[in-house]
């Protein structure tokens, strides 16, 4: 469904935080003067003068993640800060916009992208970039957690000829996490040391 924002008014010092889930291709938030929009893989952030022109994000955005974005603008710069890092800027003409309505979700006219769990804050002031890494921690996805490799099965076979190749038919891996067991296929292991080419014992890992 798509939501609108109050009004505002940017002083000539500003920083536009968006955090959302994007769904498609299209506008991400919609102003009269900097809009964001996604396509190709990367946030354009358009700003509305004449000619239009906008700069686009060296940082790969993708459809369904979340994404966490500041602008700022101070003096005739604009600077884009992707998920807590600066990204790309741009000089600007003009930085002051008055009362603006900023639109995001579903607007069909303005063809605004569909997107989830969005948060969005405005401060009338440039935000340093210790003060954007900050803005952008709540929303930092929590570390991959490290878990142990158990093999609940050893290969059928376990005795080769010279020559024969590694057979891995009967093995069964898992990770187990904070107690929790998951199976891994075996096509999705790494299976290094093997060697049949001479005769002796060996170590696979």
């Amino acid at each position: 469904n798509g939501r609108t924002a109050d009004s505002v008014l940017l002083n000539e010092t500003f920083s536009i935080e968006v955090y959302a889930i994007p769904t498609e291709n299209g506008y991400l938030v919609f102003n009269a003067r900097y809009p964001f929009e996604l396509g190709d893989g990367h946030i354009s952030v358009w700003e509305f003068m004449h000619p239009a022109y906008a700069f686009t994000s060296n940082a790969e955005v993708k459809i369904g993640e979340p994404v966490h974005l500041v602008l700022t603008g101070s003096g005739d710069t604009l600077k884009l800060y992707v998920n807590g890092v600066y990204d790309n800027s741009s000089t600007s003409s003009e930085m002051v916009i008055g009362n603006d309505n900023f639109n995001f979700g579903n607007i069909m006219q303005l063809g605004l992208v569909a997107g989830d769990e969005y948060v969005f804050n405005v401060y009338n002031r440039e935000a340093t970039a210790e003060e954007v890494a900050a803005m952008y921690e709540p929303y930092k996805p929590a570390p991959k957690r490290e878990g142990d490799i158990i093999l609940q099965s050893k290969p059928s076979k376990m005795f080769y000829e010279v020559g024969e190749e590694l057979d891995l038919t009967g093995m069964v891996v898992a990770t187990k996490i904070d107690g929790v067991t998951t199976p891994i296929a075996v096509e999705d292991c790494e299976i290094t040391g093997f060697d049949s080419s001479t005769v002796g014992e060996i170590k696979i890992s």
